[in-house]
């Protein structure tokens, strides 16, 4: 199956603090709120900047996150891991919160 890099511009970004895609709704934080589909088998990377916190939450289907099985709406905090892999194990839609 494709891998995708969670990178600027892809996924779309939801929302936006200050600074990133003028098209997104802006929130009043240094955050990003990003959303993405993967397919079952799909792998996507996030690189998470020095500092940055994560939380990521399938919406929908079933993820490993660094190795760890999330169910949907299951919530993962993600802190000192530079990249964030993401593999679908079903078809499934994610939200994924960068944070300083």
């Amino acid at each position: 199956m494709g891998r995708q890099t969670l990178s600027q511009g892809r996924p779309p970004r939801l929302l936006r603090g200050a600074g990133y895609r003028p098209d997104a709704l802006p929130i009043r934080a240094e955050a990003r709120v990003l959303g993405a589909t993967l397919k079952a088998g799909a792998t996507a990377e996030y690189t998470l900047g020095k500092g940055r916190h994560g939380y990521l939450v399938p919406a929908e289907g079933e993820v490993e996150v660094n190795g760890v099985s999330l169910k949907a709406r299951d919530g993962a905090a993600i802190e000192d891991e530079s990249v964030v892999k993401i593999t679908a194990l079903k078809d499934s839609e994610i939200i994924l919160v960068d944070a300083a």
